[in-house]
């Protein structure tokens, strides 16, 4: 009985540090970025923003990346493959679509792997588009049958833009529209509607030349609605 329970002691102490090598090696199996936030100021007339991030596997055993999520639809990501031997190098290549956005944009890239040491990574974009123009407010909204005063908007050009101030176009049936100069960067528009008894959803045009003469638009959106449900302070490009 001794002899028996020595044996199984050893069988129990050869599993033991067979399943503790196991744990140790897969827990060393990481994927490890040369940097995990990217940085930039893009370009004012950008359309997208490519980006990599480069990684090595530095365990001891493959990593397989199991998923990757992206904060924000304006983003796209791909990987060279999805499993990486020890010591095995890999990229992460990305595209962030610029569109209409402007200031600072913080977008979260999330890898999911089967390690367990690091079964999620997280990277950041960290880009800033500068502003080209900035109107406040962006949206105007009349209440359904209330007095047709007039509303003020501010138009200010970041003077580093380039851009000059061209004409503003709108529904002349709907509404009228005063501007006012207040200097070359800066103008004053005073909207106002001609009724206010019928629900709408108007826009009001905005175009300013830039470098080769090249248009850029601009839009402020002028809603009559049943109740003052949404109102927003600014509208920057």
């Amino acid at each position: 009985m001794k002899l028996m329970r020595g044996k199984n002691m050893k069988i129990q102490d050869v599993l033991i540090y067979f399943l503790i090598s196991l744990i140790v090696n897969v827990s060393y199996a990481s994927l490890s970025f040369n940097t995990t936030i990217i940085e930039e100021v893009i370009g004012r007339d950008a359309e997208d923003f490519l980006f990599s991030f480069s990684f090595e596997n530095t365990g001891k055993t493959p990593v397989k990346i199991l998923d990757i999520i992206t904060s924000c639809g304006c983003t796209a990501v791909s990987c060279d493959k999805l499993m990486y031997l020890p010591s095995e190098k890999g990229k992460l290549n990305g595209k962030f679509i610029v569109g209409n956005l402007t200031g600072l944009q913080e977008k979260n890239i999330i890898i999911k792997t089967d390690s367990i040491s690091s079964p999620l990574i997280t990277l950041q974009l960290r880009l800033i588009i500068p502003t080209s123009i900035t109107i406040k407010p962006g949206i105007l909204v009349w209440r359904l049958h209330e007095p047709p005063n007039g509303k003020r908007v501010m138009l200010k050009i970041n003077p580093d833009s380039n851009l000059k101030f061209e004409n503003i176009a709108y529904d002349s049936s709907e509404f009228n529209v005063i501007t006012e100069k207040i200097s070359e960067l800066e103008y004053e528009l005073t909207i106002i509607p001609v009724r206010t008894d019928a629900i709408i959803h108007n826009m009001l045009n905005i175009t300013c030349t830039g470098d080769n003469n090249m248009k850029h638009e601009y839009v402020i959106h002028l809603l009559r609605k049943c109740c003052l449900l949404y109102t927003s302070d600014a509208a920057d490009d």
